[in-house]
């Protein structure tokens, strides 16, 4: 099981799984709820929010609070891992890891920390935000078939759970992220 707390406010219902296993048309032909999500397979998730390199804990934030979810990637070499990329955010003097969800080429969706808990990804917007990050350069790269699927897995849940407001990296600071192939993939109106 991947655990996390995620409240589900237009359902009254807190979770304790983040399941990202069905995409979005799965989830209405079913007209499931959290709760059915929440027994159903979790195939292509894995819950690394408690064995990534950490320097202490992010603070706890009320869920109900968070709104919005932002789009990074991690700008990366081919072969970085989840690991490499919170050491990088350790010596930036953070808890760890600043993303809650990340997203590899694989199409392997990774809970790399409880979205309760405010980290560190786009400043000055953290407390109300989600950081979700595609593991690898897509300035450079294309994203495979298999991300794209899990993009969708992702944007389904965190809309499950209230949190649909959508803004890239770039819409809040002069940045490049999450790259010019991962933008064009995200903004494409079917994807929404």
């Amino acid at each position: 099981m991947v655990g996390t707390v995620a409240a589900g406010a237009g359902v009254d219902f807190e979770s304790s799984v983040i399941d990202l296993s069905q995409t979005a048309q799965e989830v209405r032909v079913s007209a499931v709820t959290l709760a059915d999500l929440d027994r159903m397979e979790r195939e292509g998730v894995i819950d690394r929010s408690n064995d990534l390199p950490s320097a202490g804990i992010y603070p706890l934030r009320d869920l109900s609070i968070v709104d919005t979810r932002y789009w990074h990637h991690t700008a990366s070499a081919e072969g970085t891992t989840w690991d490499q990329i919170a050491k990088v955010h350790i010596q930036r003097g953070w808890a760890g890891i600043g993303y809650h969800i990340g997203i590899d080429e694989e199409g392997t969706v990774a809970i790399l920390n409880p979205l309760n808990r405010r980290t560190n990804h786009t400043a000055g917007r953290n407390t109300k935000g989600i950081g979700v990050v595609l593991l690898g350069n897509y300035e450079e790269h294309e994203l495979s078939e298999a991300m794209k699927k899990s993009i969708g897995r992702v944007r389904m849940y965190l809309d499950l759970i209230d949190i649909t407001k959508e803004l890239l990296h770039r819409d809040v600071k002069a940045t490049a992220c999450p790259g010019k192939y991962a933008v064009e993939f995200l903004r494409t109106p079917a994807q929404k």
